[in-house]
């Protein structure tokens, strides 16, 4: 019941594996909190604090994270299938084994983030920053398809990176590889 919720502090509690798909958890303090394995599928986290929660194998299919703040999070094994992560910060966060098709990554920023074996195939990108990122391992070493427009990929490893129907507007590959 999500009026019971409003009167309940969730920040650094665990509720691994706890099925929140059908509780508002909108502007909610999650800090600290223990989501791994957790069902947030749709779930609107527009406003919510995310610092330093624990998402590892979280399913966040088409949940709306707009502009969270997620620096340094470990997102490891998370399912962002059609999330909206619109400017979102993920700075240092970890992705690794994240499934990320048909997200909205736009306006986001992912300096030094992780991304080995993630699948970014599909994404909005459009104006997404990757400082110093490494995406030679993400899953099938591919983009295909993503929006790319305004993006940068400063200073960023994209070796052999299949970049097949990808929309490449004003995108800046400047120093990367």
């Amino acid at each position: 019941n999500s009026n019971l919720l409003d009167r309940i502090d969730l920040s650094n509690i665990n509720l691994a594996g706890t099925d929140l798909s059908n509780v508002s958890l909108k502007g909610k303090n999650l800090s600290g909190t223990i989501l791994t394995g957790a069902d947030l599928t749709g779930e609107i986290l527009t406003g919510a604090d995310l610092t330093g929660t624990i998402l590892t194998r979280a399913d966040l299919s088409d949940a709306i994270l707009r502009g969270a703040n997620l620096s340094g999070n470990d997102l490891t094994g998370t399912i962002l299938t059609g999330a909206d992560l619109t400017g979102t910060i993920l700075t240092g966060a970890d992705l690794s084994d994240a499934i990320l098709t048909g997200a909205d990554l736009s306006d986001s920023n992912f300096q030094y983030a992780i991304f080995d074996n993630a699948n970014l195939e599909n994404v909005n990108l459009y104006n997404a920053e990757f400082i110093q990122v490494d995406l030679t391992k993400i899953k099938n070493k591919s983009l295909a398809g993503a929006d790319l427009s305004e993006a940068s990929f400063a200073h960023s490893n994209l070796s052999g990176v299949n970049l097949a129907g990808v929309i490449l507007h004003r995108t800046n590959f400047g120093n990367a590889d």
